[in-house]
């Protein structure tokens, strides 16, 4: 009998869901979240900028990326899984990165989503890349504005603008958001010639 009360208990503790954000909540992290999305390089191409971005993507786990560049675009998947007790979750980070020319510098945009599938019969996800991503508002969705500090200050790692590898635990004071970047089934690694 306390078995069953264990499975009951254990069950409803599963369905339990999360408080809903509020709108203005939303909409303080988007404008935030915008703004952090973008960085402008001065000196170098755009072909600089793909360059450093696949260094920092290798630098995360670069036997899993696969890339595709397009008009002023970078795009960078990455497949990953995790096995639970009952059930798996086939999931892909898809990344975008958007590069222009104007007035001489270099105008830059990334942002980033999870797609998952979670079950008992859950398969890899099939599309292989993915364009057109959108930046949120909710907290569990896409990067957070830390992350895109991280991203942009390890792009300026590889462009020879800063000598020091920017490591998660410095960005992760006071986030109270998913950390994209910093997760536990991406790596933290340090370039070599730094060690």
């Amino acid at each position: 009998m306390k078995f069953a009360g264990f499975m009951v208990a254990l069950f409803l503790a599963g369905c339990a869901t999360v408080p809903k954000q509020d709108i203005e909540s939303m909409q303080a992290i988007f404008r935030e979240r915008q703004i952090a999305s973008a960085a402008v390089f001065e000196g170098v191409s755009e072909q600089q900028i793909f360059d450093a971005a696949i260094q920092v993507f290798n630098q995360l786990d670069g036997k899993d990326f696969e890339y595709d560049i397009r008009s002023n675009q970078l795009l960078a998947a990455r497949q990953w899984s995790e096995y639970l007790v009952f059930a798996s979750t086939w999931a892909k980070d898809f990344w975008e990165l958007k590069a222009r020319r104007i007035d001489g510098n270099i105008h830059v945009t990334v942002a980033a989503i999870t797609v998952s599938d979670t079950g008992i019969l859950s398969g890899p996800v099939s599309e292989r890349f993915r364009s057109d991503i959108q930046i949120s508002g909710r907290n569990d969705i896409g990067l957070t504005v830390n992350d895109y500090r991280l991203f942009y200050d390890r792009i300026n790692y590889f462009l020879g603008k800063t000598q020091d590898w920017p490591v998660c635990k410095e960005y992760e004071q006071g986030q109270m958001q998913r950390f994209f970047m910093c997760k536990k089934h991406v790596k933290d690694n340090a370039p070599k010639a730094w060690r």
